[in-house]
């Protein structure tokens, strides 16, 4: 339970792209607060490798924020590359290509009301 006045914001970042280096993040959008001594909850959808999120953590974290929790509905514990503490996990999963709910594959199947698993047959 979130007690208190909340401020909701968005960050938008990639780390995929042609034009990028490998381990690059791109903020598309950054946040409009002012983090200095707030409460702040990053809320992801899926968590694989942990290394996009890392380097936003160091980046908000140079904002001096209060405190800097993690939450995920979806965490793929088992791909992970950085050790990014997630303090809120929906559900863990295995290493499977999931949509829907928000989750997309090359712009396609986010809108889904579900989450379901992509099965590529070769």
């Amino acid at each position: 339970k979130l007690d208190g006045k909340i401020k909701v914001d968005f960050m938008q970042v990639s780390s995929y792209g042609n034009s990028m280096k490998s381990g690059e993040v791109k903020i598309i959008k950054d946040i409009d607060q002012d983090l200095s001594g707030l409460d702040v909850l990053i809320v992801e959808d899926l968590i694989e490798s942990g290394k996009t999120l890392s380097k936003v953590m160091d980046m908000l974290q140079k904002r001096n924020p209060n405190s800097l929790e993690i939450c995920t509905l979806l965490d793929k514990y088992e791909k992970r590359k950085k050790n990014v503490q997630v303090k809120y996990i929906g559900k863990p999963i295995d290493d499977v290509f999931v949509v829907g709910f928000g989750i997309d594959w090359a712009e396609c199947y986010r809108q889904l009301p579900y989450i379901g698993r992509i099965k590529i047959l070769r």
